[in-house]
């Protein structure tokens, strides 16, 4: 018996929609950022750091990259910060146990996704944090984490003063490598972080 077959249904291809965080979560965010942004610049071993990425000092400025430090005496790798000052409701455990008020954010180097600016102040959409290889306990450990509530839209940064028919555009795997790319070629060559 031969089996039934069936035209091929034409599939349209739609863009995914990513819902933009609450204003709370945006605001506290951008303070938060502009905040690790001033650690950065006075953390000279930081710099260094993102420096050898391809990332010199104007580059860290344009994009306002921050580094946050720790606060937990305990680990040394992380700071608390209460849900709710993010507009987040309290987390309860798995098995119901216990209800969690404060917001985990590992220290790192901040990597802040704004807002166009095109008719209003910027705001920060997303906080990607990159830890620092010190703080990874296993090869399952995170490099790269979003801070809780963050949009989950990709990092796109258009060319500058580039007709859109000769547009050239680079896809990199993470935000720092789009942000050298661009910054390297001065704007003229698009970066998108996948």
């Amino acid at each position: 018996i031969r089996p039934l077959c069936l035209p091929k249904q034409k599939q349209v291809w739609a863009p995914t929609e990513w819902a933009v965080p609450a204003e709370k979560w945006r605001n506290q965010a951008t303070k938060m950022v502009m905040e690790a942004h001033e650690q950065l610049l006075a953390y000279q071993r930081g710099l260094d750091y993102l420096a050898g990425r391809g990332l010199p000092l104007d580059a860290v400025r344009q994009h306002r990259l921050g580094f946050l430090p720790a606060e937990d005496r305990k680990t040394g790798t992380c700071l608390y910060r209460a849900r709710s000052a993010f507009g987040l409701p309290d987390k309860a455990n798995a098995d119901g146990s216990k209800t969690r008020r404060v917001l985990w954010i590992p220290r790192g180097f901040t990597i802040p996704l704004w807002t166009p600016s095109w008719d209003k102040p910027e705001e920060v959409l997303r906080v990607r944090i990159r830890r620092p290889k010190g703080d990874l306990k296993n090869d399952d450990d995170p490099k790269y984490m979003l801070l809780t509530g963050s949009g989950q839209a990709s990092m796109v940064l258009p060319p500058v003063g580039v007709a859109p028919s000769l547009a050239v555009w680079v896809v990199v795997e993470a935000e720092l490598d789009a942000i050298a790319v661009h910054h390297a070629c001065r704007g003229k060559v698009g970066g998108l972080a996948a």
